[in-house]
């Protein structure tokens, strides 16, 4: 593809710069649904020690949770490999798809993806 042809596809709008958010696709779905699965996690792995601890007979004040990194990173690897697998399911494209709908990036809603695509996003 020459230069020449590249730049005619090229439009350039202006908008207020507190409007930048709805033009970008991962923060309209992605980040979202990416903050609330890794805090459910995090939830999780905390209700789960004070029950432990609870069940094991200690005293609701004296409960201490382990938050040393050599604790923390393998269960961060997991949780972030668990979130790579999700946002490479049928439902996680969807979630993807859905930013990149919102945002209108592409045209209107009805568009459809004329670029590479490598985890095979329908939109």
């Amino acid at each position: 593809m020459s230069f020449m042809a590249l730049t005619t596809v090229v439009s350039t709008t202006c908008f207020a710069a507190n409007m930048t958010h709805f033009f970008q696709p991962l923060d309209l779905t992605v980040n979202g649904c990416a903050k609330q699965r890794m805090r459910k996690k995090f939830v999780m792995f905390y209700s789960n020690a004070v029950k432990e601890q609870l069940h094991s007979g200690k005293q609701l004040e004296d409960i201490e949770v382990d938050f040393r990194l050599s604790v923390l990173k393998p269960l961060h690897a997991q949780w972030l490999v668990e979130l790579f697998n999700f946002f490479s399911s049928t439902r996680g494209k969807e979630v993807i798809a859905r930013g990149w709908k919102k945002s209108e990036i592409l045209g209107p809603t009805n568009c459809s993806l004329q670029m590479r695509n490598p985890i095979g996003l329908e939109l």
